[in-house]
């Protein structure tokens, strides 16, 4: 951030890796001793041994800077009250990739493979919206969707954008977005 570019660079990901993970970085000459300094305490190999962020403020290179407070933790207010509700919400976000014709096969395959999903994405989005309907938090207007007889979705926003290419089918994720 002090100079605009990374510290680690490296023309594979492979190389990039093996960069970060040997502490091997360069910083440009013309930074202060204590940026380098401050840097290279927050860059250390050993996790116990860098900075924490009260060492990082009193650095001498940040001496004198003042500080933005903390901000109040994070509490998610879009949670189900009751298990009942939590059920009645997922049993509707199924529903809703059901629709799309994502099968609760492919949502529980998808869960089950312990990686970033699509379908479990879309889930969690369908999820958050169906938890923020429930708790009366603002909330875009649902849109009415439909196929025409060429197989074409049709609502307000896709028929504006595809009138003239009809050639392209919109996907079915991006409605729910």
């Amino acid at each position: 951030m002090v100079v605009g570019i990374l510290p680690f660079r490296a023309d594979t990901v492979g190389k990039l890796k093996k960069c970060i993970l040997d502490g091997s970085y360069t910083i440009p000459s013309f930074v202060s001793d204590s940026c380098r300094s401050l840097v290279s305490d927050i860059l250390n190999r050993n996790p116990t041994s860098r900075l924490t962020i009260t060492e990082m403020r009193s650095s001498a290179w940040l001496e004198g800077q003042d500080f933005p407070s903390s901000m109040e933790p994070f509490r998610p207010v879009l949670a189900s009250s009751t298990p009942e509700d939590a059920r009645e919400d997922r049993c509707a976000a199924v529903g809703e990739l059901a629709d799309l014709g994502i099968s609760t096969d492919l949502l529980v395959d998808s869960e089950d493979s312990q990686v970033r999903s699509n379908i479990v994405g879309t889930y969690r989005i369908v999820l958050h919206r169906i938890q923020k309907r429930r708790s009366g938090v603002d909330f875009a207007p649902e849109m009415s969707v439909s196929i025409d007889s060429g197989g074409r979705m049709n609502n307000g926003f896709v028929s504006r954008l595809g009138a003239n290419n009809n050639n392209k089918k919109p996907s079915k994720v991006c409605i729910i977005l």
